[in-house]
């Protein structure tokens, strides 16, 4: 059975296009920097970060007519036109539930005179190293808190060193609202967290989204506009984690939820 890929919305597995190469399970580029250690015979790698990761797709085109093919590669080509789009591919059973965000980096096309074929292969650059499940899971999904400080215990899947989750506080009721008071939003286990200080009202709703780093977009806001804020985001690596709420209110109710996209290696 073929299996299914597709880029931007494009199908690459159709009665013209037989992709029947895919190579997606390289794991990430990595990048290290080894400093050595005065008066050791040692080094030390202090981060390791993984800048992209390669894929690439092989194929043919096919059809019934010389002219047929040339209008297949062109609109094949086509496809490629634009930049950073998902790449979907059919992964552990499931159709099109792994995602790359992939940048075309080179389109060979070989056309033999006078065949009804092209063959195809497009290299690509993922700028986001990770694979990525096409649906969210939700891990905590609390209404009507009334305590100034609360902690949750949910556990990350995925295997890439670190999730990215979207934490969306909506905030139903806040004594002496509006007040002046910081929200901290952490992770216990390694001591980061944000915290947001304005004044707040009955009816804010603050969004934590760790997925902005990546993307260039604002990853706090307050009611959809960018607010500041101090510390460093949390990081969720993999496996069991202690996330904490506290705040200065007199007295508040709000609902929590976090979710997030799990992330492969």
């Amino acid at each position: 059975m073929a299996t299914n890929a597709s880029y931007a919305g494009n199908a690459l597995q159709t009665t013209t296009i037989l992709t029947q190469d895919i190579s997606h399970e390289t794991a990430p580029d990595f990048a290290a920097q080894i400093y050595a250690l005065a008066h050791q015979n040692a080094s030390a790698i202090p981060f390791v970060s993984y800048p992209q990761r390669p894929l690439s797709i092989k194929g043919q085109i096919v059809d019934s007519t010389i002219p047929n093919v040339d209008a297949d590669v062109d609109a094949f080509k086509a496809i490629f036109n634009t930049n950073g789009q998902p790449f979907l591919v059919d992964y552990n059973g499931g159709s099109l539930n792994r995602k790359y965000i992939a940048q075309p980096n080179k389109i060979s096309i070989d056309r033999p005179i006078g065949l009804l074929h092209a063959d195809f292969e497009v290299d690509f650059l993922c700028t986001i190293p990770f694979g990525m499940d096409t649906t969210t899971t939700s891990l905590i999904n609390t209404t009507g808190i009334t305590v100034n400080s609360q902690t949750w215990t949910p556990t990350f899947a995925g295997t890439a060193p670190y999730q990215w989750p979207v934490i969306t506080i909506t905030y139903t009721a806040i004594g002496g609202s509006p007040a002046a008071s910081t929200v901290t939003f952490a992770n216990n286990a390694n001591g980061q967290g944000i915290s947001v200080t304005r004044t707040w009202t009955t009816g804010d709703v603050l969004v934590i989204d760790v997925t902005q780093l990546a993307f260039n977009g604002s990853p706090v806001t307050v009611n959809g506009l960018p607010v500041s804020f101090v510390g460093a985001f949390p990081e969720m690596a993999p496996g069991a984690a202690s996330l904490s709420y506290a705040d200065g209110f007199s007295s508040r109710t709000f609902n929590i939820t976090m979710v997030y996209t799990k992330m492969y290696m």
